[in-house]
């Protein structure tokens, strides 16, 4: 879903999972639905081997930058 992962990058820090569900459940998706969501496009990111990763805390989803290219 392009607008969970434009809110995550856009965030530049960890989003509450909760807000998160708000955010779906207004576009009509379900949490379920949501979190499915969140791990797949999580899984396809570290598939790409991207310079940015989604890392999917209990309560909170953040996009960060993958850590072998921080400090470069």
């Amino acid at each position: 879903m392009n607008i969970i992962e434009a809110v995550l990058f856009s965030a530049g820090e960890p989003v509450k999972m909760a807000d998160l569900l708000d955010i779906a459940e207004e576009l009509g998706t379900e949490k379920d639905e949501l979190k499915d969501i969140i791990l797949n496009t999580a899984g396809s990111y570290n598939a790409k081997n991207t310079g940015l990763e989604i890392i999917v805390m209990e309560d909170y989803v953040q996009m960060v930058a993958r850590a072998e290219y921080i400090g470069i």
